[in-house]
């Protein structure tokens, strides 16, 4: 499944209760064209009222901002409450009491007062005053809203690397990454910077990744060749001499994956810029596609293979790759591609569908 456009707004909102600034929770919802609604966004308002929220929707839906006073926590015998909780009476007459002084409720609910508000009384050993309920406040549908278009991962929470390579080892999904040698390079195209790496350049995960025949995987980056040493490996995952998986370049002619012995191998112009995926399918099977394209040949052995992700050689500085390594992304749990498919042209998205 490819990535599919979402879209960013920033709504402004101004609270006013009693004609008054306030600060109070802001929720944006948005009423789609087929009818479902969605929360699309929140934030709290400032002392003046004022209320920044970034949203996610489309542009055709309707949206509506609500303002919601504090619900607070409802009475219970005992509790222990902090200054500024607010507490709701099990018979709810439109006041909550907000804590003054801290301390430790009753062990039967007080007779709540609401002709003294602002007045802090004792319940228990804190001290609380009366404060107004007010129902929410809402507006809509708003117009204002300035839209921009971006791509989302609908995969997201599946990734476990992602990287730009924009002068740095950064990885989107938090992992932590250290090389050595390596440089950075501009790639002429919308990808931007790319990882170089050559004799003794590489970059490595700091974290172990497991690869298993049994859960389906995808493994993609893109990739040009700058030098001309064979048996040149620019992305492996290592656990040993006999258990290992990756793609590699041992002549000037062919790209391989493999799975220790087990080969791929597919015709390629390895100096020019390409899009790579290592597609595991969950059956055991490891796909390879070149450009969105699978010659339909599969490694089709066991393999489950946990260890270091190493980007420039195989290990320890074998099989050393000279040339670019760009947008390296894993995801696992999901065969991301299982037809032939347009290779991606920008960045991939580091965010995820709108909840």
């Amino acid at each position: 499944m490819a990535e599919t456009d979402l879209w960013f707004g920033t709504l402004s909102a101004t609270v006013r209760v009693e004609d008054l600034p306030a600060s109070r929770q802001v929720v944006a919802i948005e009423r789609q064209a087929n009818g479902d609604w969605r929360v699309c966004g929140q934030a709290v308002s400032n002392a003046e009222g004022i209320a920044t929220l970034p949203i996610t929707g489309l542009p055709a839906s309707r949206i509506y901002a609500i303002a919601l006073d504090d619900w607070g926590k409802p009475f219970a015998p005992g509790m222990t409450v902090a200054y500024g909780d607010v507490i709701r009476p099990t018979q709810f007459l439109g006041w909550m009491y907000q804590v003054t002084s801290p301390g430790v409720l009753p062990g039967t609910e007080p007779e709540w007062w609401n002709s003294m508000a602002g007045i802090p009384q004792p319940v228990g050993t804190a001290m609380m005053q009366a404060v107004r309920h007010y129902q929410p406040i809402a507006h809509g549908p708003v117009s204002d809203i300035e839209w921009v278009e971006q791509e989302f991962d609908p995969y997201w929470d599946r990734v476990v690397a992602l990287l730009h390579f924009d002068g740095n080892l950064n990885d989107e999904a938090g992992g932590e990454w250290a090389g050595v040698g390596y440089e950075f390079e501009d790639s002429g195209t919308p990808l931007g910077m790319m990882l170089k790496t050559d004799v003794g350049k590489y970059a490595e995960s700091q974290f172990d990744i497991s690869l298993l025949d049994s859960e389906p995987y995808t493994l993609e980056c893109f990739l040009r060749k700058q030098t001309t040493q064979t048996t040149a490996t620019p992305v492996a995952l290592y656990q040993s001499s006999s258990n290992r998986l990756g793609v590699y370049f041992n002549d000037q002619v062919n790209v391989r994956a493999w799975y220790n012995s087990n080969v791929i191998t597919v015709p390629v112009d390895m100096y020019e810029l390409h899009h790579y995926a290592l597609v595991g399918m969950g059956n055991g099977q490891v796909r390879l596609y070149v450009d969105g394209v699978w010659n339909g040949l599969v490694v089709s052995k066991a393999h489950n293979v946990t260890g270091k992700l190493r980007l420039g050689s195989i290990t320890g500085g074998a099989e050393p790759y000279g040339g670019l390594i760009g947008e390296l992304r894993v995801t696992k749990g999901v065969a991301r591609y299982t037809e032939d498919f347009d290779p991606p042209t920008a960045p991939f998205p580091n965010v995820g569908p709108p909840l």
